[in-house]
């Protein structure tokens, strides 16, 4: 199942109010149409955790014209080996450590 953007902001909006924390998945994040950098800003005040994947964008691609579902599209390889994806990791770990 593919997560967006705006559902995850209306899970902010129902968890800001307690004591529960987020943790940001990179990978599922950018297949969901999300910038982990971007969400990362959005939801700092919650983000306790990060799971760290990244996406090959031709797949991504690929999955998004074929309507793939999440399970077929790990099948067919979505995720990729830290730093041969697409995801600007050195632009999100700065910013991680701006708000730790």
């Amino acid at each position: 199942m593919w997560k967006f953007p705006q559902e995850v902001e209306h899970l902010f909006d129902v968890l800001v109010q307690t004591k529960v924390s987020l943790c940001l998945d990179t990978g599922h994040c950018v297949c969901g149409g999300g910038d982990p950098t971007e969400e990362a800003k959005k939801f700092g005040s919650l983000l306790r955790y990060v799971h760290i994947k990244d996406v090959n964008a031709g797949i991504l691609g690929e999955s998004r014209r074929k309507n793939l579902n999440f399970e077929k599209a790990v099948g067919a390889g979505i995720f990729s080996t830290i730093g041969d994806g697409c995801i600007d990791f050195a632009g999100f770990f700065r910013f991680l450590d701006r708000i730790r």
